[in-house]
């Protein structure tokens, strides 16, 4: 029989998810060199926001997985519920009163971005 102990699984996830944080905090840092340029308050303040965002949205979803472990729920619907969870913790960040203004600017920041890389609109 194998056995496996819980401080090891929980150890494992906890490093993949650290791992998946990380490499898209760095993807979104490094390909997004315009919503970074549109972003008021500088780099370090962008940094801090799309951490908040990803944290948010990632963190969640491990944990949901696991309460949900020995649930008779389909396996699909545990996934959608996770990440429902954290698109629920996301929004209820962008209306705290600290991290809210962070990841407003976000959502500001890469509409001017997306503005500025289509150019103006033209009427005919």
């Amino acid at each position: 029989m194998s056995a496996m102990n819980a401080g090891s699984f929980y150890a494992t996830v906890g490093l993949w998810v650290a791992g998946a944080i990380v490499l898209a905090i760095a993807a979104m840092y490094f390909l997004r060199p315009r919503t970074r340029a549109h972003y008021p308050g500088g780099p370090r303040r962008y940094l801090l926001a799309i951490t908040i965002q990803i944290i948010g949205l990632l963190a969640p979803i491990p944990l949901v997985l696991m309460l949900l472990l020995a649930s008779p729920m389909a396996q699909e619907l545990q996934v959608i519920a996770a990440v429902l969870v954290g698109m629920a913790v996301v929004f209820g960040l962008r209306f705290a009163p600290i991290t809210g203004p962070l990841l407003r600017d976000l959502h500001k920041a890469r509409v001017d971005a997306m503005v500025e890389r289509l150019g103006p609109r033209t009427q005919k």
